[in-house]
């Protein structure tokens, strides 16, 4: 699609909705700036659409529908009147559970978040990317799988001000920065999620939920991760043999200043399998530790190194009261795997 008109000018669409069923980029010919107007829905049923710096999509009635459907992609490449080129005014955006919107112009831009509007994939990519709108809700997600649905490459990702629900995993290149200080809730209701190393990660609250599960499901933590405020996990509609499992491995949950409740609900795993302190070091991060006793579906806490000729320390107490576990599980391997 080429125009020749300056913005604000726009460009009328006309009143028939619009399917795009191949690869559609907007280009600029002659213009510095350009804005279409569609008066209909529009429809994004297949392929790549694109659009570039300068240019911008707008629904003048404000009272149609965006749909982003299948595996479609959208792909945001700049600002149009120094504003993100997110499509304006649209009733109702409806993005597909396996779409993908990408924000990926070279400079900073605003991702679009808000409760009408809940993402598939969301991919960010470059500069600095902040949010307008609570709460941001990322839904890509297979039952029983591990999506990758917020994609970080070589962008700080900075969500601050916003609650941030996210179905699927993260994905990591290039060293990004994820900050959010508000509260970030990984929410697979039947799914496992990882959160990569790679990344620089940094929370207030941070809440891991599961709740319609079929069958254990772990969330696989690879860096050191910052939680200035409360660590949660809980397991509704889960059992003694369906856990919501958190695999530590050998990282610590950082905090500058201790503060916070490190929580863990009934039918809850947390695993690690460092050999040094830190467990310990995670614990002393909190002022509160509250590990689940309910009789019969208590929470777990698993000392899992396995390997011959390691020990692991249990702590008994971090710097502000004595730990009162509920299931302790060792795992052990060869003739001299110790855990005291």
């Amino acid at each position: 699609v080429t125009t020749s008109y300056n913005y604000p000018t726009p460009t009328d669409m006309g009143t028939a909705a619009y399917v795009f069923t191949g690869n559609v980029t907007f280009a600029l010919s002659v213009a510095t700036a350009a804005r279409f107007d569609f008066n209909n829905d529009l429809t994004i049923s297949a392929g790549t659409t694109t659009i570039p710096n300068n240019i911008g999509i707008n629904n003048p009635s404000g009272i149609n529908t965006l749909n982003l459907n299948g595996t479609s992609f959208l792909i945001l490449n700049g600002l149009l009147n120094s504003v993100t080129n997110f499509p304006s005014n649209f009733a109702n955006y409806n993005f597909a559970i396996g779409s993908t919107v990408r924000y990926s112009s070279a400079g900073a831009q605003v991702v679009q978040g808000g409760s009408g509007k809940v993402y598939g994939i969301l991919d960010l990519r470059n500069n600095t990317k902040t949010v307008s709108g609570s709460p941001l809700i990322i839904n890509g997600y297979t039952s029983g799988g591990n999506v990758n649905s917020l994609i970080l490459n070589t962008v700080t990702a900075d969500f601050s001000g916003v609650d941030v629900t996210l179905a699927g995993s993260i994905s990591a290149t290039g060293t990004p920065t994820l900050t959010c200080n508000q509260n970030f809730t990984f929410n697979a209701a039947d799914g496992n999620q990882a959160l990569p190393a790679g990344c620089v990660y940094n929370f207030n609250n941070l809440t891991f939920t599961q709740t319609t599960p079929t069958a254990s499901r772990t969330k696989t933590i690879g860096a050191d991760i910052t939680v200035d405020g409360n660590f949660t996990v809980t397991n509704t509609g889960g059992s003694s043999a369906i856990q919501n499992i958190i695999n530590l491995q050998n990282f610590t949950l950082l905090d500058a200043s201790p503060s916070g409740t490190l929580s863990l609900g009934s039918n809850v795993t947390l695993n690690h399998n460092g050999t040094g302190s830190e467990f310990q070091n995670t614990l002393n991060n909190f002022t509160t530790v509250s590990f689940d006793n309910t009789a019969g579906n208590p929470s777990t806490i698993g000392f899992t190194n396995a390997t011959n000729g390691t020990t692991q320390t249990i702590p008994y107490q971090n710097t502000t009261a004595i730990i009162l576990y509920a299931n302790i599980d060792f795992t052990g391997g060869g003739t001299s795997n110790t855990k005291l």
